[in-house]
């Protein structure tokens, strides 16, 4: 999927509702490595959650069960009948555009309350599911399907995978968006 005509003007708008000082900060520093690394890419925050194009959201601890419809969640464990799940990204929108994200990113999981590095790759991982990419096949991406506790960064690979998404508008200048081409970026 790749995003619709709101990143036309590669500017994207995200409101954060609730969390304290540290999640927040963890998200804007999430935001600020996918607008560093994806040239003409630009998030702007707004208060107005109906006019935002991603909408993030904090919950405290995983969600868990087995009613849970994960959608695109980073870090599940399964044992004894329990799912956490530490990050969701619903994308609204259709044929293949993506309109809008809402994520949420829970701040404790597995027993235990998450650091700010940790609530940052939540969010980056998340953040890349709103720009059109998926999971990615192998460990230590940020697009990999599982908490990685380990440093991690966005790689050329995950930059390749949201210029693929949205080649309409960042490798052919367009002003009018279509679908990708290819359903996966080979690294």
């Amino acid at each position: 999927m790749c995003l619709d005509n709101k990143f036309a003007a590669g500017q994207l708008t995200y409101t954060i509702i609730g969390g304290d000082a540290s999640p927040k900060k963890a998200v804007v520093e999430a935001l600020n490595e996918w607008a560093s690394n994806v040239n003409g890419l630009q998030f702007t925050e707004v208060s107005d959650k109906n006019s935002a194009d991603i909408t993030l959201n904090f919950q405290n601890g995983g969600s868990g069960g087995g009613g849970h419809n994960q959608v695109n969640g980073l870090g599940s464990v399964r044992g004894s009948g329990h799912t956490d799940i530490v990050g969701e990204t619903i994308l609204h929108g259709s044929n293949g555009l993506i309109s809008s994200a809402q994520i949420t990113i829970a701040t404790a999981a597995f027993g235990s309350s998450f650091g700010t590095p940790l609530v940052k790759q939540i969010a980056m991982h998340e953040i890349g599911h709103a720009l059109g990419i998926g999971h990615a096949n192998f460990k230590g991406d940020i697009m990999a399907p599982a908490i990685n506790y380990e440093k991690v960064a966005i790689s050329s690979c995950d930059v390749n995978a949201v210029s693929s998404a949205n080649q309409w508008k960042l490798a052919n200048s367009g002003t009018a968006p279509q679908a990708p081409h290819l359903d996966h970026v080979n690294c």
